[in-house]
């Protein structure tokens, strides 16, 4: 995870997470037996493939913020254009 946000930041794309998509990511995620690894894996299946897709197809490009909201009970990538 810690490469990721370090490559973000080289990019100088900045993600900003809504209060309402952390509570979703803390209750979609949160599995008292397996830890933090479902937490992680939704992140990266929600969260960063979708940006992924948005870097590749020139959507989200250096020096924008990308915000991450829930919309309709599901995360959505919101980017703000400069």
């Amino acid at each position: 995870m810690e490469k990721v946000i370090n490559r973000l930041l080289e990019k100088d794309i900045r993600l900003e997470i809504s209060p309402e998509a952390k509570r979703y990511l803390a209750q979609k995620g949160y599995d008292p037996n397996y830890g933090a690894r479902p937490l992680k894996r939704l992140i990266e299946r929600e969260i960063l493939d979708s940006l992924a897709e948005k870097i590749i197809n020139n959507e989200v490009k250096g020096k924008q913020k990308v915000s991450v909201i829930v919309k309709n009970n599901k995360l959505e990538l919101k980017i703000a254009h400069a």
